[in-house]
C-alpha cells in the first residue's frame, strides 16, 4: 500500500566521459586487420597482436603507453596487400590462420600445429564428431596448448558445426572456403592426424597508403575508428622499425590526413619527431614546414626521441618514438590530477627511459617552445 512518486530535480549531474582512450595504428606480428581492437593491458596486446616485434615499434609504443599510466588502447593493425595467412590441410579439413602473416608457420618439430582426435562425447548419436586442438611446439619447452574445441561436427545443421564454432570462438583459425568448396568434408568424420601450418607471409613492408581505407577495402586503416564509440588520442607507428613517419613525404601526407580526421573526431594527434632532428638547429630549420602542416589545436609534437633498453636486442639502448609514452602520461595525468592539469612539469616522469637522444639546455628549450615543439627534458634533481 506504499507508493513512491519520483519528482524531477533541477540538479543535472555531469556525466563523465573517457579522456585518454588512445588509438595506435601500425604493423604488428599478428591480429585482426579489419577493425580497431580494444586492449586494456600490454599482456592483452601480446595475446592478440603478438607483443614486441623486431620489424615494428608499435608493440614498444603500446608497452610504453601502459607502463606510463595508460589504461585503454585501440589497436589497428596494418599489413601489406601482399601479406597472406598460413594454411593447413588435415584429413579433408582446410584451415586458414585468422589473420595474415608468417606468425602461424611451423613444421613437424616446431611452430603452430593442428591436431584432430576422436575423444568425443560417447552419448552423442552424431558419428561425425571430432575434436580440434591448436598447439604450439616450442623447442626445449614442449608443446603448449593454445585452443581446444570439443565435439565438433561436419554436419551443417549441427549446433557444433565446425565452421561456425571456429569463426565465433577461435582466435587462431578459420575454415578456408575456396569457391564452392566449403573446406569441410561432406558429412564425414575427419581421421585423427597432426599437421603444421605453413605458407603464411608478411609480404612487402606496408606503405603509408595501407594505413587508410580505400573504396575497394573500406575495412582497414584509420577509418576503422568510425566504428568505435570514442577515442581521444592517436599515435601512428612508422611502417618499418628504423624510420619515422614525418621523415617520409608519404608519411607527412598521412599525418595531414590523420590530423583532419582528428579534427572531425575532436581527438588529438601525437606526432613523433623526424629522425633528422638530431640537434635543435635542425628542428628550427625544419620547423616552418612542420608548423605549417601540423601546428594545430588538434596536434602535438615532441622532441627529442627517447632511448630505452630493447628486450629484442639483448636490452641494448635503442631510440624509440615518444608518442606512446606521452599518451600514457596524458592518461595518467587525467586520472590522477584531472583534465585541467597539463601533462607536463616534474610530475610527468618518463618511466623506463634511460636517456634522451639529445639533452636540451634551458635556452634551447626556450627557442623551440615558440615554434610549437614540446620539449622532453632531463634534470639533475628530478630525472
Amino acid at each position: 500500500g506504499v507508493y513512491v512518486e519520483e519528482l524531477p530535480s533541477g540538479v543535472r549531474t555531469i556525466t563523465g566521459v573517457a579522456t585518454s582512450v588512445t588509438a595506435f595504428i601500425g604493423p604488428a606480428r599478428q591480429g585482426p586487420t579489419d577493425r580497431a581492437v580494444l586492449v586494456q593491458s600490454f599482456s592483452d596486446f601480446a595475446r592478440q597482436f603478438g607483443g614486441l616485434w623486431i620489424k615494428s615499434v608499435m608493440g614498444h609504443m603500446v608497452q610504453q603507453f601502459f607502463l606510463n599510466g595508460g589504461s585503454e588502447a585501440l589497436i589497428i593493425r596494418v599489413v601489406s596487400e601482399s601479406a597472406v595467412p598460413a594454411t593447413a590441410d588435415i584429413s579433408g579439413l582446410k584451415l586458414v590462420a585468422a589473420s595474415a602473416g608468417d606468425w602461424m608457420n611451423g613444421d613437424a618439430d616446431k611452430g603452430i600445429q593442428v591436431r584432430i582426435d576422436h575423444d568425443t562425447n560417447p552419448a552423442s548419436t552424431d558419428e561425425t564428431l571430432f575434436n580440434i586442438t591448436i598447439e604450439n611446439k616450442v623447442p626445449n619447452r614442449g608443446t603448449l596448448q593454445l585452443e581446444k574445441f570439443r565435439n565438433l561436427s561436419t554436419q551443417p545443421e549441427s549446433s557444433r558445426f565446425v565452421t561456425d564454432v571456429l569463426k565465433e570462438q577461435s582466435s587462431f583459425v578459420r575454415i578456408r572456403a575456396e569457391g564452392d568448396d566449403s573446406g569441410v568434408p561432406d558429412a564425414q568424420r575427419p581421421d585423427e592426424a597432426d599437421a603444421p601450418f605453413s605458407g603464411g607471409a608478411n609480404g612487402e613492408a606496408p606503405t603509408y597508403a595501407d594505413y587508410q581505407a580505400t573504396t575497394d577495402n573500406p575495412d582497414r586503416g584509420l577509418q576503422t575508428l568510425d566504428k568505435v564509440d570514442i577515442f581521444n588520442l592517436l599515435c601512428i607507428a612508422p611502417k618499418t622499425a628504423d624510420e619515422s613517419v614525418a621523415e617520409d613525404p608519404a608519411g607527412l601526407s598521412l599525418l595531414s590526413s590523420a590530423l583532419k580526421y582528428c579534427e572531425d573526431e575532436r581527438a588529438v594527434l601525437i606526432v613523433d619527431p623526424p629522425e633528422s632532428w638530431d640537434r635543435p638547429a635542425k628542428v628550427i630549420a625544419d620547423a616552418e614546414g612542420i608548423r605549417s602542416g601540423l601546428r594545430n589545436k588538434n596536434a602535438v609534437i615532441y622532441y627529442p626521441a627517447i632511448r630505452m633498453p630493447d628486450p629484442l636486442k639483448e636490452n641494448r639502448l635503442r631510440s624509440f618514438p615518444p608518442s606512446g609514452m606521452m599518451a600514457g602520461i596524458m592518461a595518467r595525468t587525467d586520472s590522477q590530477r584531472g583534465v585541467w592539469k597539463a601533462p607536463a612539469g616534474i610530475d610527468a616522469v618518463l618511466s623506463g627511459v634511460q636517456e634522451l637522444t639529445y639533452k636540451l639546455s634551458d635556452s634551447e628549450n626556450g627557442s623551440l617552445n615558440p615554434l610549437g615543439v614540446n620539449c622532453l627534458r632531463n634534470f639533475r634533481t628530478y630525472g
